[in-house]
């Protein structure tokens, strides 16, 4: 009589030489850190998984991944024209800011939204292995670097047409690439888990994000708000957007951007890490 549970070895899982998951544990920060641990060494799978997730969703496509480049593109190229002549700031100034900003926006968003899905998303697997739950959460953070790879084509075009300075503060966006890579991560875990116990989150998260892209300056420049400064200190969207755009600019990246990117970042990892010691063992059940 064949079981009704599927073995570990007939999985989907086991196929990509996962190894099983022998057991989630008791709900404590131990438990956690070590499924973030296990996941985290899994890199094969997740980085197989993001890709596969990738192919699936341009399968039949002639371009692939490339339409994101060029609807990307348009947007940026639109949106300059406009807000360029609006804001009365000159084309060669007003649209490389812009381009860095909808790359970076992008990602964050993209991180947020999808990091809303990925356990619900991952149901098969939570539901037939047993394995580190954090996998999924690395996954979704990868296929959407991948996706902003893409994306990062337009900025490069715009920043040779124009001749944006390479200077030593350009380098600097790779650290801002790992903070805002490491809060998607621990974001994916936190907002995965209400999403899944709380189906209505994924639409309250989109419309907020909604909002946060024009309260944001990605549009506009950050100056315009001079006059009232609490909507940049209290955004922390500004924060992880500024630690990227600013480098790609060839501009220095404010102490005080830093020391707010920390704080957020740290109050990201706190609040995901209780709620993944707390109810990560409930995941299963919720999806």
């Amino acid at each position: 009589m064949s079981s009704a549970r599927q073995s570990p070895q007939s999985s989907p899982a086991a196929a990509l030489g996962v190894p099983h998951y022998e057991s989630r544990g008791r709900p404590s920060l131990r438990n956690a850190l070590n499924d973030l641990g296990d996941g985290a060494r899994q890199w094969r799978v997740w980085l197989t998984l993001s890709w596969h997730d990738i192919r699936q969703r341009y399968r039949g496509s002639v371009l692939g991944p490339l339409w994101l480049t060029i609807s990307t593109g348009i947007m940026v190229a639109a949106l300059g024209l406009l807000y360029g002549t609006i804001l009365k700031t000159p084309t060669k100034e007003y649209l490389p800011f812009l381009a860095a900003g909808v790359v970076v926006w992008h990602l964050i968003q993209t991180f947020v939204n999808e990091g809303c899905q990925s356990f619900i998303q991952s149901e098969g697997f939570v539901k037939q292995m047993r394995l580190p739950l954090s996998l999924f959460a690395y996954r979704t953070v990868a296929r959407n670097l991948i996706i902003v790879a893409h994306n990062l084509v337009v900025y490069i075009v715009v920043a040779i047409v124009f001749s944006i300075p390479v200077n030593v503060h350009t380098i600097l966006f790779i650290p801002g690439i790992v903070i805002i890579t490491l809060n998607g991560v621990f974001a994916a875990l936190t907002l995965g888990m209400i999403c899944a116990r709380f189906r209505d989150f994924p639409q309250i998260i989109a419309s907020l994000l909604q909002v946060g892209f024009f309260v944001t300056p990605i549009i506009w420049p950050p100056a315009l708000a001079a006059s009232r400064p609490f909507v940049l200190y209290l955004n922390p969207l500004h924060y992880l957007m500024e630690v990227v755009r600013a480098p790609l600019l060839g501009q220095a990246v404010p102490a005080e951007i830093w020391l707010g990117t920390l704080a957020i970042t740290t109050a990201n990892v706190t609040v995901a890490l209780l709620f993944f010691s707390w109810r990560r063992h409930r995941i299963a059940y919720w999806v």
